[in-house]
């Protein structure tokens, strides 16, 4: 990586990152949209960055009109362009990259191949260039990048903290197979980005039959045996004690502006370090912290 090239992306950098993109019973990003609207005041066309999604065309659809809802006219995708893929992201005013698969999306990303030349996301609209560099080109310069869900986990250069089953794994020659844990390298490379962080919950006995009582249904989850998500972050900073983890609960996002970084949503999250307690951030928090770890 380009030290020059990244000392100007740390100095120069426009970053909105979402927890998550859809509301329960409320249209896409209404939690958001007073401080997103600011943020694309004057773009004409978004790039929006949908290959983590399974149906790219469907999520375009769907989140359109909240973005001409907030001014912008069209929205373009790289995926209606292809082998001009990073031409399109080079001319953007502004770029968003969606959520779904974060392993997905780093395929694209980077336009996994394996020995055989076969891309490793084998959708026929699927990224035949790499974007990593021109999306790292365009935040050098200023240009706003927004993500969200698994677009805001792949800012950071290590994508381990997403909750995804992977997908972005290749075949090499000797018949291995390597999974690709790379992201774009916004941000720290010591810092990882949760989304869709949850809490763990516990019940007592009383509490438990209570709840079943009034919906049985419940039981598969008040009764899971598996990891809670803190759980499993622990695990990734053992082995990885250097790694600093912000999680952040749904309905939470953050902004950077080059060095600053700020903690927006009312349900707030927390930062995870090695060998400590987990400590809680909330609405209106500095976290610029996180940036020189």
């Amino acid at each position: 990586m380009n030290s020059e090239l990244q000392q100007t992306i740390d100095a120069h950098r426009n970053l909105f990152g979402i927890s998550n993109t859809l509301v329960h019973g409320r249209p896409p990003l209404t939690h958001v949209k007073e401080d997103l609207e600011q943020v694309l005041a004057g773009v004409r066309e978004l790039v929006y960055i949908p290959y983590a999604y399974g149906n790219m065309d469907k999520i375009i659809d769907i989140l359109t009109p909240a973005f001409k809802d907030m001014g912008v006219k069209t929205v373009k995708s790289p995926h209606n362009y292809p082998n001009q893929e990073t031409q399109v992201i080079l001319d953007a005013e502004a770029i968003f990259i969606g959520g779904g698969n974060t392993g997905r999306l780093v395929a694209n990303l980077w336009a996994l191949r394996n020995t055989d030349g076969s891309l490793v996301d084998q959708r026929p609209n699927s990224s035949k260039n790499p974007l990593v560099n021109s999306i790292r080109e365009r935040a050098s310069q200023g240009t706003w990048i927004i993500g969200s869900s698994a677009g805001l986990n792949v800012m950071c250069s290590d994508i381990r903290a997403t909750n995804d089953m992977q997908a972005a794994v290749q075949e090499l020659s000797d018949g291995s197979r390597v999974l690709r844990i790379d992201g774009i390298g916004l941000l720290p490379g010591n810092l990882s980005i949760n989304p869709h962080f949850q809490d763990s919950v516990v019940v007592t006995d009383e509490e438990r039959e209570k709840i079943l009582e009034i919906n049985p249904k419940l039981r598969v989850l008040i009764d899971h045996q598996g990891e809670s998500r803190t759980e499993r972050l622990t695990q990734l900073q053992e082995m990885d004690n250097k790694r600093v983890i912000l999680a952040l609960r749904e309905g939470s996002y953050i902004t950077v502006h080059g060095k600053e970084m700020n903690l927006h949503g009312n349900i707030g999250g927390l930062i995870f370090e090695y060998g400590k307690e987990p400590r809680a951030v909330s609405n209106g928090d500095r976290l610029d912290q996180l940036l020189s770890i």
